[in-house]
């Protein structure tokens, strides 16, 4: 008994520009005559298969510098000022969640948590090679200091890059880090990177403030 070899498997979805790619490794596959003799022959091309169309996709895939201006603009877009008073606080929920699809999108399985109305806390964990050490924690807030648009000479949440910079409230303090982290922690994923240990993250840290929040969502 084995596995059915009379044919090649359907391909696995590719862009449009990969196809002639695939198209042509289908047809190399073809000459060969799955018997006895040739199931090595075969299964090393469909290795090498594998292996050029891992490598063609991840060409086309953006790479975390690619794609952290981005991220950190609409990271900025959102208004997450943080007045001190719940009833005006804002935006946490809705930026906390867009981290959250942007995580989902390449594979993480995330948790959303509010620690209170409206703040909202997106957590995601990276296996590590090895589970049984610490994880890791990668922390970044989301929420800002409150700005008044008249206090600026560009609007405060509208990400305007100016001078080679993206300006606005939450660039260096810490909108630019989430970027990185985020950038990076979608990078990872896609190129099938493990880390040593887990890396366990946290958007928005809340968790400082309420500790067992934390706890709840990993109680190792």
């Amino acid at each position: 008994s084995g596995a059915n070899l009379s044919g090649p498997a359907p391909p696995p979805a590719v862009p449009p520009a990969l196809t002639p790619t695939l198209a042509a490794l289908l047809n190399l596959s073809a000459k060969y005559t799955v018997n006895e003799a040739g199931v090595a022959h075969a299964r090393e091309l469909i290795d090498a298969r594998r292996y050029v169309l891992r490598s063609r996709w991840n060409d086309v895939q953006p790479s975390a510098a690619d794609e952290v201006v981005d991220l950190v603009s609409t990271l900025i877009r959102f208004d997450t000022s943080n007045t001190g008073d719940p009833a005006t606080t804002r935006g946490e929920a809705d930026c906390a969640q867009w981290v959250g699809d942007r995580l989902r999108e390449v594979g993480y399985s995330t948790e959303y948590v509010e620690a209170a109305p409206g703040r909202g806390n997106l957590f995601a964990r990276l296996p590590g090679a090895d589970r049984s050490r610490g994880a890791l924690l990668i922390h970044g807030h989301l929420d800002v200091v409150p700005a008044e648009a008249d206090d600026w000479s560009v609007d405060p949440f509208a990400a305007e890059v100016k001078d080679d910079m993206v300006w606005g409230r939450g660039a260096v303090d810490m909108k630019d880090m989430d970027a990185m982290i985020l950038a990076v922690l979608r990078d990872m994923k896609r190129s099938g990177w493990q880390p040593a240990r887990d890396l366990a993250v946290d958007a928005d840290g809340i968790v400082v403030t309420y500790p067992g929040l934390f706890r709840r969502v990993w109680p190792t």
